[in-house]
Protein backbone atom coordinates (compact mmCIF):
# COMPACT_ATOMS: atom_id res chain seq x y z
CA UNK A 1 0.00 0.00 0.00
CA UNK A 2 1.88 3.38 -0.94
CA UNK A 3 0.64 6.76 -0.12
CA UNK A 4 1.75 10.16 -0.92
CA UNK A 5 5.50 10.71 -0.11
CA UNK A 6 5.99 12.21 3.40
CA UNK A 7 2.44 11.92 4.52
CA UNK A 8 3.57 8.83 7.33
CA UNK A 9 7.24 10.44 8.01
CA UNK A 10 8.60 14.05 7.41
CA UNK A 11 11.38 15.00 4.76
CA UNK A 12 13.60 15.79 8.00
CA UNK A 13 13.28 11.92 9.49
CA UNK A 14 13.33 10.52 6.13
CA UNK A 15 17.13 12.71 5.09
CA UNK A 16 18.20 11.61 8.91
CA UNK A 17 17.47 8.11 8.58
CA UNK A 18 18.65 7.89 5.10
CA UNK A 19 22.00 9.72 5.86
CA UNK A 20 22.74 6.81 9.08
CA UNK A 21 21.46 4.29 6.75
CA UNK A 22 18.18 3.02 8.97
CA UNK A 23 15.92 2.23 6.03
CA UNK A 24 14.20 -1.31 6.89
CA UNK A 25 13.29 -3.14 4.01
CA UNK A 26 9.73 -2.25 4.04
CA UNK A 27 10.26 0.92 3.52
CA UNK A 28 13.23 0.82 0.86
CA UNK A 29 12.52 1.51 -3.33
CA UNK A 30 14.58 -1.56 -3.65
CA UNK A 31 14.70 -4.34 -1.48
CA UNK A 32 17.16 -6.57 -2.59
CA UNK A 33 19.62 -4.78 -2.91
CA UNK A 34 21.87 -4.75 1.20
CA UNK A 35 20.39 -2.34 3.69
CA UNK A 36 23.72 -0.26 3.84
CA UNK A 37 22.86 0.71 0.10
CA UNK A 38 18.70 0.89 0.53
CA UNK A 39 17.53 4.30 -0.52
CA UNK A 40 14.16 5.18 1.40
CA UNK A 41 10.62 5.36 -0.72
CA UNK A 42 9.19 8.46 0.97
CA UNK A 43 6.00 7.09 0.25
CA UNK A 44 6.44 4.15 2.09
CA UNK A 45 8.44 5.64 4.88
CA UNK A 46 6.98 5.17 8.73
CA UNK A 47 8.07 7.62 11.07
CA UNK A 48 10.07 5.38 14.03
CA UNK A 49 9.77 5.40 17.63
CA UNK A 50 12.16 7.57 19.66
CA UNK A 51 12.71 7.41 23.37
CA UNK A 52 12.25 11.08 23.91
CA UNK A 53 14.91 12.15 26.75
CA UNK A 54 14.09 14.93 29.60
CA UNK A 55 14.74 18.28 28.64
CA UNK A 56 15.16 18.14 24.68
CA UNK A 57 12.82 19.15 21.73
CA UNK A 58 11.40 17.12 19.56
CA UNK A 59 13.41 16.57 16.49
CA UNK A 60 10.55 15.94 13.54
CA UNK A 61 6.88 17.84 13.54
CA UNK A 62 4.00 16.07 14.61
CA UNK A 63 1.81 14.27 12.50
CA UNK A 64 -1.95 15.49 11.84
CA UNK A 65 -4.76 13.28 13.18
CA UNK A 66 -5.20 12.35 9.19
CA UNK A 67 -2.02 11.52 8.95
CA UNK A 68 -2.04 9.14 11.89
CA UNK A 69 -5.15 7.59 10.79
CA UNK A 70 -3.55 6.90 7.46
CA UNK A 71 -0.44 5.66 9.16
CA UNK A 72 -2.25 2.85 10.98
CA UNK A 73 -4.45 1.84 7.98
CA UNK A 74 -0.84 1.28 6.15
CA UNK A 75 0.67 -1.06 8.96
CA UNK A 76 -2.69 -2.97 9.46
CA UNK A 77 -2.45 -3.48 5.39
CA UNK A 78 1.19 -4.56 5.85
CA UNK A 79 0.72 -6.76 8.80
CA UNK A 80 -1.63 -8.95 6.32
CA UNK A 81 0.89 -8.87 3.58
CA UNK A 82 3.69 -9.13 5.29
CA UNK A 83 4.91 -6.71 2.02
CA UNK A 84 4.68 -2.75 1.16
CA UNK A 85 4.06 -2.96 -2.17
CA UNK A 86 3.43 -6.09 -4.96
CA UNK A 87 7.13 -6.03 -5.85
CA UNK A 88 8.59 -6.30 -2.67
CA UNK A 89 8.95 -10.09 -0.97
CA UNK A 90 7.16 -11.26 2.04
CA UNK A 91 8.88 -10.36 4.74
CA UNK A 92 8.42 -12.85 8.32
CA UNK A 93 5.48 -12.85 10.58
CA UNK A 94 8.42 -11.35 13.31
CA UNK A 95 10.39 -8.92 11.27
CA UNK A 96 6.76 -7.27 10.21
CA UNK A 97 5.30 -8.13 13.42
CA UNK A 98 8.32 -5.64 15.11
CA UNK A 99 7.91 -3.40 12.65
CA UNK A 100 4.37 -2.61 12.74
CA UNK A 101 4.53 -2.50 16.78
CA UNK A 102 7.66 0.35 16.67
CA UNK A 103 5.65 1.91 14.32
CA UNK A 104 1.91 2.21 16.17
CA UNK A 105 4.76 3.00 19.57
CA UNK A 106 5.61 6.02 17.39
CA UNK A 107 1.59 7.01 16.52
CA UNK A 108 1.40 6.61 20.37
CA UNK A 109 3.16 9.31 20.92
CA UNK A 110 1.99 11.70 18.53
CA UNK A 111 -1.51 11.35 19.77
CA UNK A 112 0.08 11.68 23.50
CA UNK A 113 2.27 15.18 22.53
CA UNK A 114 -0.42 16.40 20.16
CA UNK A 115 -2.82 15.84 23.03
CA UNK A 116 -4.92 14.51 20.14
CA UNK A 117 -7.72 11.45 21.31
CA UNK A 118 -9.16 8.86 19.15
CA UNK A 119 -11.27 6.18 20.11
CA UNK A 120 -10.96 5.09 16.31
CA UNK A 121 -7.16 4.89 16.03
CA UNK A 122 -6.93 3.24 19.63
CA UNK A 123 -9.36 0.87 18.84
CA UNK A 124 -8.17 -0.28 15.37
CA UNK A 125 -4.26 -0.57 17.67
CA UNK A 126 -5.85 -2.70 20.42
CA UNK A 127 -7.36 -5.29 17.30
CA UNK A 128 -3.75 -5.49 15.81
CA UNK A 129 -2.05 -5.88 19.39
CA UNK A 130 -4.42 -8.53 20.14
CA UNK A 131 -3.49 -10.41 16.68
CA UNK A 132 0.24 -9.63 16.68
CA UNK A 133 0.52 -11.42 20.63
CA UNK A 134 -0.98 -14.53 19.41
CA UNK A 135 1.00 -14.75 16.23
CA UNK A 136 4.00 -14.70 18.16
CA UNK A 137 2.91 -16.50 21.00
CA UNK A 138 5.32 -19.44 20.29
CA UNK A 139 8.48 -17.11 19.36
CA UNK A 140 10.84 -16.70 21.43
CA UNK A 141 12.94 -14.43 19.71
CA UNK A 142 9.86 -11.86 19.96
CA UNK A 143 9.02 -9.41 22.85
CA UNK A 144 6.09 -10.39 24.37
CA UNK A 145 6.68 -7.99 27.28
CA UNK A 146 6.22 -4.81 24.78
CA UNK A 147 3.17 -6.89 23.10
CA UNK A 148 1.69 -6.74 26.60
CA UNK A 149 2.26 -2.91 27.38
CA UNK A 150 1.17 -2.04 23.85
CA UNK A 151 -1.70 -3.71 24.31
CA UNK A 152 -2.78 -2.27 27.39
CA UNK A 153 -1.38 1.43 26.55
CA UNK A 154 -4.29 1.31 23.40
CA UNK A 155 -6.98 0.21 26.58
CA UNK A 156 -6.17 2.30 28.35
CA UNK A 157 -5.86 5.36 26.39
CA UNK A 158 -9.19 4.55 24.38
CA UNK A 159 -11.24 5.78 27.30
CA UNK A 160 -9.14 9.36 27.69
CA UNK A 161 -10.36 9.72 24.03
CA UNK A 162 -13.59 11.42 22.52
CA UNK A 163 -14.32 11.53 18.95
CA UNK A 164 -16.47 9.84 16.20
CA UNK A 165 -20.23 9.38 16.19
CA UNK A 166 -21.65 8.20 19.64
CA UNK A 167 -23.64 5.04 18.09
CA UNK A 168 -20.49 3.97 16.91
CA UNK A 169 -18.29 5.05 19.81
CA UNK A 170 -21.05 2.49 21.93
CA UNK A 171 -19.94 -0.31 19.84
CA UNK A 172 -16.55 0.33 20.20
CA UNK A 173 -16.79 0.57 23.87
CA UNK A 174 -18.97 -2.74 24.33
CA UNK A 175 -15.48 -4.33 22.69
CA UNK A 176 -12.85 -2.30 24.88
CA UNK A 177 -14.55 -3.38 27.75
CA UNK A 178 -14.53 -6.78 26.22
CA UNK A 179 -11.17 -6.31 25.64
CA UNK A 180 -10.16 -5.76 29.03
CA UNK A 181 -12.73 -8.15 30.71
CA UNK A 182 -10.54 -11.02 28.58
CA UNK A 183 -6.94 -9.35 29.27
CA UNK A 184 -7.91 -9.66 32.74
CA UNK A 185 -9.19 -13.58 32.67
CA UNK A 186 -6.41 -14.16 30.66
CA UNK A 187 -3.99 -13.19 33.27
CA UNK A 188 -5.53 -15.01 36.26
CA UNK A 189 -6.11 -18.23 34.42
CA UNK A 190 -1.87 -17.94 33.89
CA UNK A 191 -1.53 -16.94 37.80
CA UNK A 192 -3.82 -19.42 38.82
CA UNK A 193 -1.44 -22.23 37.43
CA UNK A 194 1.51 -21.41 39.58
CA UNK A 195 -0.78 -19.37 42.76
CA UNK A 196 -4.46 -20.21 43.17
CA UNK A 197 -6.33 -16.76 44.58
CA UNK A 198 -9.86 -15.13 44.66
CA UNK A 199 -10.12 -13.15 40.74
CA UNK A 200 -12.64 -10.78 42.04
CA UNK A 201 -10.92 -9.47 44.45
CA UNK A 202 -9.46 -6.02 44.64
CA UNK A 203 -5.31 -7.68 46.32
CA UNK A 204 -5.28 -10.29 43.05
CA UNK A 205 -3.25 -8.81 40.65
CA UNK A 206 -5.49 -9.74 37.89
CA UNK A 207 -8.81 -8.50 39.16
CA UNK A 208 -11.65 -7.50 37.86
CA UNK A 209 -12.26 -4.11 39.61
CA UNK A 210 -10.41 -1.96 37.66
CA UNK A 211 -13.40 -2.98 34.62
CA UNK A 212 -16.45 -2.54 36.78
CA UNK A 213 -14.71 0.83 37.35
CA UNK A 214 -14.06 2.19 33.60
CA UNK A 215 -17.98 0.27 32.95
CA UNK A 216 -19.31 2.86 35.83
CA UNK A 217 -17.93 5.72 34.82
CA UNK A 218 -18.52 5.52 30.98
CA UNK A 219 -21.50 3.56 30.67
CA UNK A 220 -25.10 4.66 32.05
CA UNK A 221 -27.98 2.17 33.10
CA UNK A 222 -29.64 3.00 29.53
CA UNK A 223 -26.63 1.97 27.68
CA UNK A 224 -26.37 -1.24 29.70
CA UNK A 225 -28.17 -3.66 27.11
CA UNK A 226 -26.07 -2.14 24.06
CA UNK A 227 -23.06 -4.40 25.85
CA UNK A 228 -23.34 -7.54 24.53
CA UNK A 229 -19.55 -8.21 23.79
CA UNK A 230 -19.08 -6.97 27.27
CA UNK A 231 -21.76 -9.59 28.89
CA UNK A 232 -20.55 -12.19 26.96
CA UNK A 233 -17.03 -12.13 28.73
CA UNK A 234 -18.42 -11.55 31.96
CA UNK A 235 -20.42 -14.35 31.23
CA UNK A 236 -17.03 -16.37 30.83
CA UNK A 237 -15.48 -15.29 33.42
CA UNK A 238 -18.40 -16.17 35.85
CA UNK A 239 -18.02 -19.65 34.57
CA UNK A 240 -14.25 -19.85 34.84
CA UNK A 241 -14.75 -18.71 38.30
CA UNK A 242 -17.13 -20.78 38.58
CA UNK A 243 -15.05 -23.72 37.66
CA UNK A 244 -17.73 -24.88 34.51
CA UNK A 245 -15.17 -25.39 32.21
CA UNK A 246 -16.49 -27.17 29.76
CA UNK A 247 -19.44 -24.31 29.59
CA UNK A 248 -16.35 -21.56 29.10
CA UNK A 249 -14.73 -23.78 26.39
CA UNK A 250 -17.89 -23.98 24.65
CA UNK A 251 -18.72 -20.35 25.15
CA UNK A 252 -15.32 -19.90 23.28
CA UNK A 253 -15.73 -21.90 20.45
CA UNK A 254 -18.98 -21.39 19.60
CA UNK A 255 -18.70 -17.24 18.88
CA UNK A 256 -18.74 -17.08 15.23
CA UNK A 257 -17.65 -13.00 14.50
CA UNK A 258 -14.55 -11.04 13.80
CA UNK A 259 -14.74 -10.30 17.59
CA UNK A 260 -15.19 -14.21 18.11
CA UNK A 261 -11.56 -14.60 16.60
CA UNK A 262 -10.29 -11.86 18.70
CA UNK A 263 -11.08 -12.91 22.09
CA UNK A 264 -9.96 -16.70 21.14
CA UNK A 265 -6.84 -14.94 20.55
CA UNK A 266 -6.78 -13.26 23.70
CA UNK A 267 -7.58 -16.57 25.70
CA UNK A 268 -5.32 -18.89 23.50
CA UNK A 269 -2.96 -19.13 26.48
CA UNK A 270 -5.15 -20.64 29.00
CA UNK A 271 -7.18 -22.70 26.44
CA UNK A 272 -4.98 -25.70 27.10
CA UNK A 273 -5.17 -24.83 30.71
CA UNK A 274 -9.04 -24.60 30.63
CA UNK A 275 -8.50 -28.23 29.00
CA UNK A 276 -6.58 -29.46 31.59
CA UNK A 277 -8.83 -28.10 34.32
CA UNK A 278 -11.63 -29.57 32.22
CA UNK A 279 -10.04 -33.05 32.78
CA UNK A 280 -9.33 -32.70 36.38
CA UNK A 281 -13.05 -32.59 36.98
CA UNK A 282 -14.01 -35.15 34.78
CA UNK A 283 -11.30 -37.29 36.72
CA UNK A 284 -13.55 -36.51 39.75
CA UNK A 285 -16.86 -37.12 38.64
CA UNK A 286 -16.32 -40.30 36.49
CA UNK A 287 -16.28 -43.90 37.84
CA UNK A 288 -13.08 -45.64 39.11
CA UNK A 289 -11.55 -46.98 36.09
CA UNK A 290 -13.92 -45.71 33.75
CA UNK A 291 -13.26 -45.17 29.80
CA UNK A 292 -14.02 -42.41 27.74
CA UNK A 293 -13.42 -42.39 24.35
CA UNK A 294 -11.90 -40.18 21.81
CA UNK A 295 -14.85 -38.78 20.68
CA UNK A 296 -16.52 -37.51 23.59
CA UNK A 297 -13.38 -36.09 25.32
CA UNK A 298 -12.93 -33.86 21.48
CA UNK A 299 -17.44 -32.69 22.84
CA UNK A 300 -16.02 -32.34 26.24
CA UNK A 301 -13.14 -30.61 26.01
CA UNK A 302 -14.33 -28.55 22.78
CA UNK A 303 -10.54 -30.16 21.45
CA UNK A 304 -10.58 -28.82 17.71
CA UNK A 305 -6.83 -29.50 17.52
CA UNK A 306 -5.94 -32.21 14.12
CA UNK A 307 -2.40 -33.89 13.75
CA UNK A 308 -2.42 -31.78 10.64
CA UNK A 309 -2.66 -28.65 12.30
CA UNK A 310 -0.23 -30.12 14.79
CA UNK A 311 2.36 -30.90 12.25
CA UNK A 312 2.03 -27.86 10.83
CA UNK A 313 2.70 -25.67 13.90
CA UNK A 314 5.62 -27.53 14.14
CA UNK A 315 7.45 -28.14 11.12
CA UNK A 316 6.03 -31.26 10.12
CA UNK A 317 6.69 -33.27 13.33
CA UNK A 318 4.58 -34.74 15.96
CA UNK A 319 6.46 -35.34 18.03
CA UNK A 320 7.80 -32.05 18.43
CA UNK A 321 4.37 -30.88 20.33
CA UNK A 322 3.49 -34.42 22.04
CA UNK A 323 7.34 -35.18 23.55
CA UNK A 324 6.85 -38.65 23.92
CA UNK A 325 6.95 -41.64 21.98
CA UNK A 326 3.38 -42.93 23.12
CA UNK A 327 1.97 -39.30 22.76
CA UNK A 328 3.47 -39.26 19.12
CA UNK A 329 2.20 -42.83 17.91
CA UNK A 330 -1.61 -41.05 19.14
CA UNK A 331 -0.88 -38.28 16.79
CA UNK A 332 -0.07 -40.30 13.99
CA UNK A 333 -3.63 -41.25 13.50
CA UNK A 334 -4.56 -38.26 11.79
CA UNK A 335 -8.08 -37.20 13.86
CA UNK A 336 -9.20 -34.65 16.50
CA UNK A 337 -9.78 -37.95 18.32
CA UNK A 338 -6.21 -39.47 18.63
CA UNK A 339 -5.10 -35.55 18.91
CA UNK A 340 -7.29 -35.54 22.33
CA UNK A 341 -6.29 -38.70 23.35
CA UNK A 342 -2.82 -37.44 23.48
CA UNK A 343 -3.48 -34.73 25.18
CA UNK A 344 -4.62 -36.35 28.91
CA UNK A 345 -1.57 -39.46 28.05
CA UNK A 346 0.25 -35.91 28.13
CA UNK A 347 -0.75 -34.91 32.23
CA UNK A 348 -0.63 -38.46 32.80
CA UNK A 349 -3.78 -40.72 32.33
CA UNK A 350 -3.51 -44.06 30.99
CA UNK A 351 -4.92 -45.16 27.86
CA UNK A 352 -7.31 -48.42 27.60
CA UNK A 353 -6.22 -51.76 26.06
CA UNK A 354 -7.44 -51.19 22.80
CA UNK A 355 -6.15 -47.62 22.91
CA UNK A 356 -9.08 -46.09 21.85
CA UNK A 357 -10.23 -44.66 25.61
CA UNK A 358 -8.75 -42.79 28.62
CA UNK A 359 -9.32 -44.39 32.03
CA UNK A 360 -10.00 -42.18 34.54
CA UNK A 361 -9.35 -42.31 38.06
CA UNK A 362 -6.61 -45.04 37.90
CA UNK A 363 -3.79 -42.22 38.07
CA UNK A 364 -2.61 -39.26 39.44
CA UNK A 365 -2.51 -36.32 37.16
CA UNK A 366 0.71 -34.61 36.55
CA UNK A 367 0.75 -30.75 35.92
CA UNK A 368 0.39 -28.90 32.54
CA UNK A 369 3.45 -29.25 31.15
CA UNK A 370 5.27 -25.82 30.91
CA UNK A 371 5.93 -26.23 27.38
CA UNK A 372 2.47 -26.60 26.08
CA UNK A 373 2.41 -24.54 22.46
CA UNK A 374 -0.12 -21.33 22.83
CA UNK A 375 -1.46 -21.03 19.02
CA UNK A 376 -4.03 -23.09 17.83
CA UNK A 377 -5.16 -21.75 14.83
CA UNK A 378 -7.95 -24.26 14.17
CA UNK A 379 -9.32 -23.45 17.18
CA UNK A 380 -8.96 -19.76 16.90
CA UNK A 381 -9.86 -19.10 13.09
CA UNK A 382 -11.68 -22.24 12.49
CA UNK A 383 -8.68 -23.14 9.95
CA UNK A 384 -5.28 -24.16 9.58
CA UNK A 385 -3.08 -22.28 6.71
CA UNK A 386 -0.54 -23.93 4.83
CA UNK A 387 1.71 -21.05 3.89
CA UNK A 388 4.79 -20.63 5.85
CA UNK A 389 6.94 -17.44 6.34
CA UNK A 390 10.53 -16.87 5.84
CA UNK A 391 11.07 -18.79 9.11
CA UNK A 392 8.80 -21.79 8.94
CA UNK A 393 6.11 -20.39 10.77
CA UNK A 394 2.49 -21.00 10.08
CA UNK A 395 0.76 -17.79 8.27
CA UNK A 396 -2.94 -17.54 8.44
CA UNK A 397 -5.09 -16.83 5.43
CA UNK A 398 -4.79 -13.78 4.15
CA UNK A 399 -9.17 -13.52 4.40
CA UNK A 400 -8.99 -14.22 8.32
CA UNK A 401 -5.89 -11.66 9.10
CA UNK A 402 -7.92 -9.14 6.50
CA UNK A 403 -11.29 -9.69 7.87
CA UNK A 404 -10.02 -8.80 10.96
CA UNK A 405 -7.81 -5.69 10.76
CA UNK A 406 -9.16 -4.55 7.47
Amino acid sequence: MSTSPYSMCSLQECQERQANKEVSIFECVDPTVPMQKRIIDPALAVQKYRRSAAGTKRAFPIRSLTQLELTVTHLMQLLVDRRSTPNHERQSLLDTANFVEDRLRAVQVDLVVSRTGSKRLQHRMARCQVLILYLMADTLEYQHKYGRDALETALSSYWNSQDDAESTNCMWDDEMLAFSTLVALNGFLQHQQHQPGNFLGDDHPSGLQSIYTIHRKHATLTQHSKYPLFQWALQLTANVHLGHWHAALRQLRQLDSCFGSLARCLMASSLSYMQYMALNVYNVSFAKAEGVSGQDLVRLLQFTRDNKSMDAMNGGSSEALWHDTKCASLAKNDDTESASLAFGVRIGLPLSEDEGSLVFKSAPMSHLPADTLVRNDLFVFGQVSTEKDLNGLIVPSLTHLADILL
